[in-house]
């Protein structure tokens, strides 16, 4: 490849799968996508890393998804979606965080005052009685909520939502 080489014919190329075509766009446009993310404030320092790593493959996906018809240059639509694809992440990054931290807030329930309480929990529907039994009973570890939404195809949130509301009807009931 060579620079003279426009950058629509290395779309076209690189996506057909042409490495040398995508080596050549991440030549010509990696400093842009690099420098957008160094300038992130990501929680944790390997989202960045995880991202500059990636660099190959979201060229991929970049040339597979450009439309030159929008009259956008390459350089600019790179530009806008590494920026976005970087407020993406650092939106989920801050939402992990604050997930993680409500794991360690969320009121518990003192199993160890009534014996009883499997009985009331067994009243609840399933779904509700995998949630505390894994949360509370699992002999190898008590499971988070985002381990336990994993298994039930629910999100974070609406498990530890579901806890919370069950956890006030047991403390109404013991």
């Amino acid at each position: 490849m060579n620079n003279k080489t426009s950058d629509l014919e290395l779309i076209e190329s690189a996506k057909k799968f042409d490495s040398d075509s995508l080596k050549e766009l991440v030549v010509r446009y990696g400093t842009i996508y690099e420098s957008i993310i160094n300038r992130m404030k990501f929680e944790k320092d390997y989202v960045k890393i995880d991202m500059i790593n990636d660099k190959y493959s979201f060229f991929y996906e970049m040339a597979k998804s450009y439309n030159p018809n929008k009259n956008t240059k390459f350089s600019t639509y790179i530009y806008n979606m590494t920026r976005w694809n970087c407020l993406d992440r650092l939106r989920k990054d801050k939402k992990q965080h604050i997930a993680l931290e409500l794991d360690i807030f969320v009121p518990e329930f003192d199993f160890s005052k009534t014996n009883h309480i499997i009985d009331k929990i067994k009243t609840f529907d399933d779904r509700v009685q995998y949630i505390f039994m894994h949360r509370f009973f699992n002999s190898n570890k008590k499971s988070s909520f985002g381990e336990i939404g994993k298994e039930l195809n629910l999100t974070y949130e609406g498990v530890r939502q579901i806890y919370l509301k069950h956890l006030k009807i047991l403390k109404k009931i013991t």
